[in-house]
C-alpha cells in the first residue's frame, strides 16, 4: 500500500547533516540520546497522546497511534519509511488509549463512544467494527490478552472505577463486573493481580481478579505526597513500578509479594526537575515516558537499584517540568528485540531501536533531528491558532487562583479568548473568557470553593480544542 502524502516523514538521523547542508550539525543544550538509534519520525497532526503496537499474524509491525481526532494505524516494517495506512476517526479528545487482543484493537476516550474498536485481521485494510457500549467516556484501558479480559479505568458510570468486560467473543465486549470505590486513572493486571492507580486518593490498590466478577482487595500502597499515575507489575510479581505525574517526582519500587504489607524497594529519577507520566516493563527494562525528559530505559533487574541504561529525549531544550514531550511508549514487539515506539505531545512518532553502544555518551557532538533547538526554556504549545501556555501555580490550593497564559497568532493576538474549566468527569464547573490569559480564581459559578481533585482548562479555536491539567489540593 502506498504511503498516504498528508503523512510528512522526518528522515532518519543517518541522513539529517546531509539535509542540513555541509558543516556539523547544530548545538543543542545537551546529549539527547544515549544506546538509542533513530530511525523514523511522522508527525502531521495537531497533537499526539498515547501509543500502542501490533503485530499482525503474518509478520508485519505496526504502531497505533492516539490523535486528537482519532487513530492512525502505521506500518514500520521498514524502520527508516513507514507509512500512514489509515486514519479512523473518533470523538475529538487530547486523551485517548488503545490496547489489543488478538486481531483487534480497543480504545477509549475522555469525551464520548464508549469502546472503539478496530478489526486489524487485515493490518492494511483496518475497518472500525460498531458495537454498543454501557459507558461514554473512560480514561485509560489494559488487555489481559492471557485471559481475553478488558479493564476500563475512570470511566463515567458509578464512582469512575474499574469495569471488566471479558472478551471471548470478540469484538464484541461482555461486561462481567467491577471493582469501584473510588475514581481509577490507570490500571494494569498480571496473573490474577490487578493494580489500579487511583490518583486522586494518592494511593495504589492491589486486587485479586483471579475470578474478574468478583474482585477483591490485596493490601494498598500510599506514602506521603503521592499523586499516583500509573503503575506496572514486574515479570515475577515480585514488584511493581509506580510513576507520580507531579514536578519533580520520582519513580518507587514496592515489594509486593505480601500485598498486604508492601515496602518500598527502590527509587530513580532522571533529574530533580522532571516529571513522569507512564512507565511500562518489558523484561528487565522499564521504559518510562518522562514528559519534556524523553523516553529513559531503566535497568529494574534488582529493585533495590534501578539503573537507567538508554534514553532518547524528544525535547532536548528542557527537562523543566511541563505537560509536554513523551506522553507514551511501546517496547513488545517480538519480532523485533530493541524496537519500540514513542509519541511526543506535539512532535509526534518516533520509531525507535535501543541498541547498546551505538549512540552514547561520548566526545561526538550529538546530531539534531529538527533544524534548530526551541528558543522557549518552558515550552509554550500550540493549536495553530492559539499558543496556550502552562497553568501556573499548579498544583494549586482549594479556593486559590491560577492562570493559564494565552498568546494569538496575526489577528487574534489580544483579543478575547473564551475558555471552561470542567472536572475530570467532563462536568462545567466555570466559564471564562479573558486577554492574553485565562484566570480561574479556583470557585464554581456559584462562588464556592473547588473541591480537591483534577481539573482541566479548556480554550477552543477554530474547531481545535486545548487542554491543561490543573491539580487542586486541599
Amino acid at each position: 500500500m502506498s504511503r498516504s502524502p498528508a503523512f510528512r516523514l522526518v528522515p532518519s538521523l543517518a541522513l539529517v547533516p546531509a539535509l542540513l547542508g555541509a558543516g556539523p550539525p547544530p548545538p543543542t543544550p545537551g546529549l539527547f540520546a544515549k544506546d538509542v538509534t533513530f530511525h523514523a519520525r511522522l508527525d502531521e497532526y495537531e497533537r499526539y497522546s498515547d501509543v500502542w503496537g501490533y503485530t499482525a499474524p503474518g509478520g508485519g509491525e505496526y504502531a497505533l497511534v492516539g490523535v486528537v481526532t482519532g487513530i492512525l494505524v502505521v506500518n514500520i516494517d521498514d524502520r527508516r519509511t513507514p507509512f500512514l495506512v489509515r486514519f479512523l476517526p473518533r470523538p475529538n479528545s487530547p486523551w485517548r488509549d488503545i490496547k489489543t487482543c488478538g486481531t483487534y484493537a480497543y480504545d477509549v476516550n475522555e469525551k464520548s463512544g464508549g469502546f472503539g474498536i478496530i478489526d486489524l485481521s487485515d493490518p492494511e485494510d483496518p475497518r472500525n467494527v460498531p458495537t454498543p457500549s454501557d459507558f461514554g467516556a473512560a480514561h485509560n484501558l489494559y488487555i489481559d490478552e492471557e485471559t481475553a479480559t478488558a479493564y476500563v479505568a475512570g470511566a463515567d458510570v458509578g464512582n469512575g472505577g474499574i469495569r471488566i468486560y471479558s472478551l471471548a467473543s470478540p469484538p464484541v465486549p461482555s461486561y462481567v463486573g467491577s471493582w469501584d470505590p473510588h475514581y481509577a486513572h490507570d490500571v494494569y493486571v498480571q496473573d490474577g493481580v490487578m493494580v489500579v492507580s487511583a490518583i486522586w486518593q494518592g494511593q495504589l490498590d492491589i486486587v485479586d481478579v483471579s475470578t474478574p466478577a468478583a474482585p477483591a482487595e490485596l493490601g494498598c500502597v500510599f506514602y506521603h505526597g503521592a499523586f499516583t499515575h500509573n503503575a506496572w507489575i514486574t515479570p515475577d510479581g515480585a514488584h511493581v513500578i509506580v510513576t507520580d505525574e507531579k514536578p519533580g517526582a520520582i519513580c518507587r519500587l514496592w515489594d509486593i509479594t505480601n500485598p498486604a504489607l508492601a515496602t518500598l524497594s527502590g527509587t530513580w529519577s532522571p533529574n530533580p526537575r522532571s516529571m513522569p507520566h507512564n512507565a511500562i516493563i518489558e523484561g528487565e527494562l522499564a521504559y518510562i515516558s518522562y514528559y519534556t525528559a524523553g523516553t529513559r530505559i531503566v535497568d529494574v533487574s534488582d529493585p533495590f537499584n534501578p539503573e537507567e541504561i538508554a534514553f532518547f529525549d524528544t525535547v532536548p531544550s528542557t527537562n523543566l517540568a511541563a505537560f509536554d514531550g513523551c506522553w507514551g511508549v511501546f517496547p513488545f514487539y517480538p519480532q523485533s528485540p530493541g524496537l519500540f515506539v514513542v509519541t511526543d505531545m506535539t512532535k509526534g512518532l518516533f520509531v525507535l531501536e535501543h541498541t547498546p553502544g551505538v549512540i552514547s555518551h561520548g566526545d561526538a557532538a550529538p546530531v539534531r533531528w529538527d533544524s534548530a533547538p526551541d528558543p522557549d526554556p518552558e515550552p509554550i504549545l500550540g493549536s495553530g491558532h492559539l499558543r496556550i501556555g502552562f497553568p501556573a501555580p499548579n498544583p494549586v490550593r482549594a479556593g486559590s487562583p491560577v492562570r493559564v497564559p494565552v498568546d494569538g497568532a496575526g489577528a487574534l493576538h489580544g483579543s478575547v479568548v473564551h475558555g471552561s474549566v470542567v472536572d475530570a468527569r467532563g462536568r462545567l464547573i466555570r466559564s471564562l473568557t479573558g486577554r492574553g490569559a485565562l484566570d480561574w480564581d479556583g470557585r464554581d459559578g456559584a462562588g464556592r470553593p473547588a473541591a480537591a481533585g483534577i481539573y482541566f482548562l479548556r480554550v477552543g479555536s477554530g474547531g481545535f480544542e486545548e487542554q491543561r491539567k490543573v491539580t487542586v489540593l486541599r
